[in-house]
Parts: structure tokens; C-alpha cells; sequence
């Protein structure tokens, strides 16, 4: 705090000990004024003829005395009033020291009053629009937060479609999900899990995981189309429209009453021949019995096969897509079970 500060805050004390001195001026001429009526009274009663010749005297004297006194308290009223002239013009220039000299003048149940709480106000609903977003993202947060520590974030319910030669089990087994990860988690790694199962059988041609708030998970399977078996060490394995073979053995008590067994012991020739197929008209493969090798000396890679309408066809592996289609057309030709022959060009003749 400036000097100016300090000179102007002391003022108020000032004026306030300027009043007790005015009264104490008041309280002397009063005493004066009864001693000197006493001291007239004893003279009087001493010498009652004196008091007759001073009573002339003693008002002026008394009037003199107090009119002193009168003109010290008047002096004493002037400066107080030039003090505070003084005060209101620094006031007034120093705006800073008219608050100074308030606030000093402030009672003390004013400073409490001034001290109590104020009321509070209330919130703008701008300000309330603005908000709403965090306050939505935060009990989204609390939402989330709550389902991941409940025991419903770890409960799956699996659903499974397309597998007909594939087990639930074994689907899910292979798709290496834990029964301990979240439903949040699969979903999340659902194309790796996918990829897993796609991997872990030759009978899978795709699969797929979806997932349904809160906890259902659906694996879609897409098989391979089963071609025909082929015999290996005594039993008979599924071979697929890939050209692959599956891994696991078929009783032939789960034979089909229509199936193809595929006599080729090379299973290159087996991979060439599956994929051709795959691609004939379903009721002419359902059709064939047996597929066997019968080279010649023109066709290393011809093939009888025999169907179950009693008919067979010759035709080189390599031709195989080609002209088995004309199949259906001949054969509502023939009248009797008849040798269709595709090696050179195509032509029938009875057995």
C-alpha cells in the first residue's frame, strides 16, 4: 500500500478522536462556568456589599470567559470540517480510496452479511443443450462398464448353420473360441476364428461369424459338394468338389443309396477329374456308379464309367467336362443298356 494510502485511510481515526475533544471542550466551559458562579456566590455571602459593587462586574467577566470558550470550540468545529473537506476531495479524486475508506467504515455485521454465501444461480439451458453429449457418451460409459464386470459378458449363445457332415462341436472347437473371452472379444476376432475353422477341415469352403447384441454368435458354414469315395487302405474316404479328400474315413454303412466310388489309386488323376465334375448337371452325377481307369493305347487317361441305369461311358479324363453334358440327350435315345463312347467323337452301341 502507496503512502497516499496509508495518509488517506488514517483520516477516518482522525475525526473520530476529533469528537471526544469537542466534547471535553463542552464539559470544561461547563465546569468554568459553574466555578465561576460558585466564586461569585461565596463573595456574596462573604461581602454582601462587595457583591453589590461586583455584580456589575462579574457578567462581563463570565461573558468574556465563555465567549474564549465558544471561540476555541468554533476553531476546533472549522478544522474538523476542513478535514473532512479534505477527505471527500481525495475521494473524489482517488476513486480507489472512496472504496478504501467504505469498506474500512463497514461495520462488522455488515462484513458478515457481505460474508454469507450468495444464492445460487441458475444453469443456462444452453449450456445444458451443449452438455448432453458428454453427459449421453458418459452414462454410455457407465453402461458398458457395468456389462463387461457382469458374468453376461462371458456368456455365448452359438448358433450353427450349413454344417451337415461337421459337428457343432467340432466347428467350435476348431474355431478356438474360449469360454472365457467376451462376446464383445469374439466379435471383435471373428474373422480370425473364421479363419480357423476354415483351415481345420477339407470340408469347409467358407465361414463366416455374426454377431448379436448381447451375446449370440452365429457361424455360417459353407461344405464343399461331396463328389464321390475313394477307397484307401480298406476304407473309404469323401472326395469333395475341391479335389481334396477328407480327413476322417465314411462307414459304408453312412453311404448314400445313390453314391460314386472312384476307383483311382493316383490321386492326382483324382484332383483332375473332381473339379470336372463338379461341374456336370447334378442328376448325371448322381447317376454314376463307379468311375474306373481303362487306358488305350489312344487315351492314357480314359475312364469307364458305369451308371445305374445300366449303361456305361467311355471318355478321356481330360474331356470329361466337355462332352459327359451330352449324356442326358443320348441316353433318351437308347432302348437297351448301350456302350456310349466318347473317346473319338460319340457314339453308342448295345453291351
Amino acid at each position: 500500500m502507496t503512502d497516499k494510502n496509508l495518509e488517506k485511510t488514517t483520516l477516518p481515526a482522525e475525526a473520530e478522536q476529533a469528537e471526544p475533544k469537542v466534547e471535553e471542550l463542552v464539559e470544561e466551559e461547563t465546569e468554568v462556568s459553574s466555578e465561576v458562579i460558585e466564586d461569585e456566590e461565596n463573595q456574596n455571602d462573604a461581602n454582601p456589599h462587595s457583591s453589590q459593587e461586583n455584580s456589575s462586574d462579574a457578567p462581563s467577566d463570565f461573558l468574556s470567559h465563555w465567549q474564549k470558550k465558544h471561540q476555541e470550540y468554533l476553531e476546533q468545529k472549522e478544522r474538523e470540517g476542513m478535514v473532512e473537506a479534505d477527505e471527500e476531495e481525495a475521494s473524489a479524486q482517488h476513486p480507489a480510496l472512496r472504496h478504501l475508506q467504505i469498506d474500512l467504515q463497514t461495520s462488522p455485521e455488515e462484513d458478515d452479511q457481505n460474508q454469507k454465501p450468495k444464492s445460487k444461480t441458475q444453469i443456462p439451458t444452453a449450456i445444458l443443450l451443449k452438455s448432453l453429449p458428454v453427459l449421453f457418451l458418459a452414462f454410455c460409459f457407465l453402461l458398458l462398464s457395468l456389462y463387461f464386470i457382469s458374468p453376461l459378458s462371458r456368456q455365448k449363445e452359438f448358433t450353427f448353420k450349413g454344417n451337415e457332415h461337421l459337428s457343432n462341436q467340432a466347428i467350435l472347437k476348431d474355431s478356438l473360441i474360449s469360454e472365457k473371452d467376451y462376446a464383445v472379444t469374439t466379435m471383435l476376432n471373428s474373422e480370425g476364428h473364421a479363419k480357423n475353422i476354415k483351415n481345420s477341415s477339407a470340408w469347409i469352403k467358407s465361414a463366416t461369424i455374426h454377431y448379436a447384441f448381447p451375446n449370440r454368435v452365429t457361424i455360417d458354414i459353407e461344405e464343399y459338394k461331396e463328389i464321390g469315395y475313394v477307397p484307401i487302405n480298406g476304407a473309404y474316404y469323401s472326395v469333395l468338389s475341391s479335389g481334396n479328400i477328407s480327413e476322417t474315413a465314411t462307414s459304408e454303412a453312412d453311404f448314400p443309396e445313390k453314391h460314386t466310388i472312384i476307383n483311382l489309386k493316383n490321386q492326382t488323376l483324382v484332383k483332375k477329374l473332381v473339379p470336372q465334375l463338379a461341374e456336370v448337371d447334378d442328376a448325371i452325377i448322381e447317376n454314376i456308379q463307379t468311375i474306373d481307369l481303362a487306358p488305350t493305347k489312344a487315351s492314357a487317361d480314359l475312364l469307364t464309367l458305369t451308371m445305374y441305369d445300366g449303361n456305361q461311358i467311355l471318355v478321356p479324363l481330360s474331356q470329361v467336362k466337355k462332352k459327359l453334358p451330352y449324356y442326358a440327350k443320348i441316353v433318351s435315345q437308347l432302348a437297351v443298356p448301350s456302350v456310349i463312347d466318347m473317346e473319338v467323337g460319340i457314339f453308342s452301341y448295345a453291351l
